[in-house]
């Protein structure tokens, strides 16, 4: 396969994302034992500690990292952090509307292959921004943004405030792909609205502009997080998706952060699956309300790829092909006279319930299946050979808008197309949606696009989880981006 080592790090991003969470322990011992403390990265600039009295109290588990290229996007805690203290050029706003953050302004050509973004250079400066595309596309290699630039011909500065995008093909989409963290700018300072004001067990985010501090405490995990907004020392905490239920009856919402998809991929590159009948047979199998008894988090089922994001949560993306009816998918099978046996690959531990469910749908309608455990190392090649046949995947797009997801997923000349889909139909349908400028129109088309792609069977969704925020009702609303993140101007 041409792209492997592409397919190696996106795997490796992918594996992480889609690990199910192990069963929800309960904490013991005082709370406080389970605060830990953390040590601010020595890029960050300390400021004059102040005043907290009106300090959002947050409880978030200690990011391994705040540089935005190293952040792992399914960390929710860490993707909140990051992007209070890196912006990018634009961003998503809670209400879901693109608007500018580091640049001012922005302008595409006709073709949408030429893009111009006007700086705030009281922010950023043009070098700034070079070298933080320049040092994504180089370290940042392994990662699914860095990929998703790989349209990106050159980036130069242009006047004396701007800098321009060439693209080998045209993107509609591009503004709203950099409004997400990883294509964050990361300057000798950062480059967000919030600075550390104080490093202890307790850090203090203080706002540059007139929004409220962030006082942060570390919980070693989520369900400390959730122990300390239950006890009333914190107005808001990153819970995990095992404590959303309680949330929901206790607090009465839901976390509020990025929701990840799950789903299993079927390779094209096996003879196995060649047979259409055969890999709508594979959907018809699985039973999704058993799957979701075997994740230990609060998770529903998907009949997509694509979460909630800005773009929407596009139901019915599967149609008839998502339900569980293995009546027909032996009616399939015979018409097929194919009764394969298919390796079901899985990588995690926490995955192995739901690899042997689905190996378990496949037997019960006259299929073969044998379930195999491998290192996250391995899976590439055996994808890339065929003999990873039905393999757990996920995404944590880079960008919540469905321009970061359908196209990388499906289109037959993408470097991240795991499942080796190949379709004009489809194909046609992000070109289109590459040339449309009205955002609506666009997500329109990409959402047909993944329709059309799903109908292929060759992609099998399985459930998507949340893990995010949880506030007290006695604190005015946090507005959070589609990310997760906080909407700073919710906190004005």
């Amino acid at each position: 396969m041409a792209h492997r080592p592409v397919i190696a790090s996106l795997l490796g991003l992918a594996v992480l994302a889609s690990a199910c969470s192990g069963p929800s322990e309960e904490v013991g011992g005082n709370v406080e034992d389970q605060v830990t403390s953390t040590t601010v990265p020595s890029e960050l600039a300390f400021v004059d500690e102040t005043e907290d009295d009106a300090a959002l109290r947050l409880a978030l588990s200690r990011p391994e990292s705040w540089d935005p290229i190293e952040v792992n996007i399914a960390d929710q805690g860490a993707v909140l952090v990051s992007d209070l203290l890196y912006d990018g050029l634009t961003e998503a706003s809670a209400a879901g509307v693109l608007r500018p953050a580091l640049a001012t302004d922005w302008t595409a050509s006709s073709d949408f292959r030429s893009w111009t973004f006007t700086l705030d250079r009281e922010r950023t400066s043009q070098s700034e921004v070079i070298a933080s595309f320049a040092r994504l596309r180089s370290e940042g290699a392994a990662s699914a943004a860095a990929v998703l630039l790989g349209d990106v011909e050159s980036i130069d500065p242009t006047g004396d405030d701007g800098v321009a995008f060439t693209l080998r093909n045209g993107n509609a989409g591009f503004a709203w792909l950099l409004s997400g963290l990883l294509f964050s700018i990361h300057g000798e300072e950062p480059t967000g609205l919030y600075r550390v004001a104080r490093d202890s067990e307790e850090v203090t985010l203080f706002s540059s502009e007139s929004g409220r501090d962030i006082e942060v405490t570390w919980a070693v995990d989520g369900n400390a997080s959730y122990q300390l907004l239950t006890l009333g020392q914190v107005d808001a905490a990153m819970v995990d998706p095992s404590q959303a239920r309680d949330a929901a009856n206790r607090f009465g919402q839901q976390p509020s952060a990025r929701s990840i998809s799950r789903f299993y991929a079927m390779n094209l590159g096996s003879e196995d699956l060649w047979d259409p009948r055969v890999r709508q047979a594979v959907m018809l199998s699985i039973d999704r309300p058993a799957i979701l008894e075997k994740l230990a988090i609060a998770a529903f089922t998907a009949d997509g790829v694509a979460a909630p994001s800005v773009a929407g949560f596009r139901y019915g993306a599967c149609s008839s092909a998502c339900v569980f009816n293995p009546g027909e998918a032996r009616d399939l099978l015979r018409s097929a006279d194919s009764y394969p046996t298919l390796t079901v690959v899985f990588v995690d531990d926490s995955q192995r319930g739901v690899a042997t469910e689905i190996a378990k749908g496949l037997e019960n309608v006259g299929l073969g299946a044998e379930v195999v455990q491998i290192s996250a190392a391995e899976l590439p090649g055996m994808i890339a050979d065929g003999r990873a046949e039905v393999f757990a995947f996920g995404w944590a797009a880079p960008a919540d808008s469905l321009d970061a997801v359908v196209a990388p997923m499906f289109a037959s000349y993408s470097s991240l197309n795991v499942s080796r889909l190949v379709s004009p139909e489809v194909d046609d349908l992000l070109l289109a949606a590459s040339l449309t400028a009205d955002d609506n129109d666009r997500w329109d088309l990409l959402a047909e696009a993944q329709m059309a792609a799903l109908a292929r069977w060759s992609i099998v969704p399985v459930a998507v989880a949340q893990n995010g925020l949880v506030q007290s009702p006695d604190v005015d609303p946090i507005g959070l981006r589609p990310d997760g993140s906080i909407d700073t101007l919710s906190l004005g």
